[in-house]
């Protein structure tokens, strides 16, 4: 038998899923380089599982009629676990801070892809390269070690690396299963060499054997593991996207309060460009919290006291809680844009209260409330007379 010797039930339900999730990287993680590598790694596993599947490996007999025999296509699938390295190599050293070319690292791959399925056409026996003797099968086996070790040794450097750094539970699981993947590749890659050399003289012995159904079902526990990171990558990104969704959400409710204070203060505004490297979102929301903070300041030199008319009419239209607190805010905002714009002079007082909220999304929703009550307020403002046309 040349493919996996598990379950198809088991095996194959696994490679459809890899499959969905492949395309779910696809669509969704392209946007940066590390993450195109990402991809061609998890995708080269994906393509080697395939290989092993006997269902699908059968279908791509029959589809080609017979050209692309079951050994072809496992020999195929188990070089091109060189492209997987190399793209493997390129996330190490993303990781560790370091440049490595990809055209140079894919163009080793191909090479010794190409150098292994030549020597794969040499040996003694027929059958598999798992089951042939002889020199072929140490050279073909010989053609995927470099790449293989090379990148095991980075990952396993970059892992430790992040760890020693004290990342979170979440980061940390991630990059211990890193590590164990290149521990795993470095363990299958010198048992595969030592089985390889066993076979130059032609005997098959239990060892040999053991390790010719690790190379064929080992694959399908690397898959279930790029699947997990692969799960947990697209989900930070759906979380990414929606977290990015909510910020222009906030920023859009900001907008008439953001608009009222800066008409009265636009000494306040800042018109540089999103600085390279900022999350536009972010940065953005960040900047009209600030803008209006800035103006809240710069208005509070002309905010007073409310009359009894007034404080009646905010008692009324908002009796207590959170909503008297945000409107008794914008009403002293309403009279204190007024007062500059009917050129009073400041009290100097400074009689607005400054937020004491913790956090940025903290201070959105207290700026977001006193916004909800900004008609109301410019309407108890104007019936108590303290509103003038601008």
């Amino acid at each position: 038998m040349v493919t996996s010797t598990l379950p198809t039930a088991v095996t194959l339900p696994t490679v459809v899923a890899a499959i969905l999730l492949l395309t779910g990287r696809v669509v969704g993680l392209l946007s940066t380089e590390l993450d195109r590598h990402v991809t061609i790694a998890f995708g080269c596993v994906v393509a080697t599982a395939a290989t092993r599947e006997p269902t699908v490996c059968r279908l791509i007999t029959d589809l080609s009629s017979g050209l692309l025999s079951e050994e072809l296509i496992l020999e195929l699938g188990a070089v091109g676990f060189n492209v997987g390295y190399a793209a493997g190599l390129l996330i190490g050293a993303a990781l560790l801070h370091r440049s490595r070319s990809p055209r140079i690292c894919y163009g080793l791959a191909a090479v010794f892809s190409v150098a292994a399925l030549c020597c794969s056409t040499f040996g003694d026996g027929n059958g598999t390269i798992f089951e042939r003797a002889g020199w072929g099968q140490f050279g073909y086996w010989l053609c995927t070690a470099p790449i293989g070790t090379a990148m095991a040794v980075l990952v396993i450097r970059a892992a430790g690396a992040e760890l020693r750094n004290r990342v979170g539970r979440r980061e940390a699981a991630m990059y211990v299963a890193i590590l164990l993947a290149g521990v795993a590749v470095l363990g299958r890659i010198g048992a595969t060499m030592t089985a390889a050399a066993i076979r130059i003289s032609g005997p098959h012995n239990s060892f040999t054997a053991f390790q010719a159904e690790i190379d064929r079902n080992g694959v399908f526990f690397d898959l279930v593991l790029c699947m997990g990171l692969t799960m947990i990558a697209i989900l930070a990104a759906a979380r990414s996207r929606m977290g990015v969704a909510d910020l222009t959400r906030h920023r859009k409710a900001l907008r008439p309060l953001w608009a009222e204070l800066t008409t009265a203060c636009p000494e306040i505004v800042h018109h540089s460009p999103v600085p390279l490297g900022a999350q536009p979102n972010r940065y953005l929301l960040h900047r009209t919290v600030i803008e209006i903070r800035d103006s809240i300041l710069a208005l509070a030199r002309y905010a007073t006291p409310h009359p009894p008319d007034i404080e009646a009419a905010i008692s009324s239209a908002a009796p207590t809680g959170q909503a008297y607190d945000a409107l008794d805010r914008a009403v002293l905002l309403v009279r204190a844009r007024d007062a500059k714009a009917h050129g009073n002079p400041p009290t100097g007082s400074r009689y607005f209260a400054l937020s004491a909220a913790d956090s940025l999304l903290d201070e959105v929703a207290e700026l977001t409330a006193i916004s909800a009550q900004w008609p109301v307020a410019e309407a108890i403002a104007a019936r108590a007379g303290q509103r003038t046309t601008l």
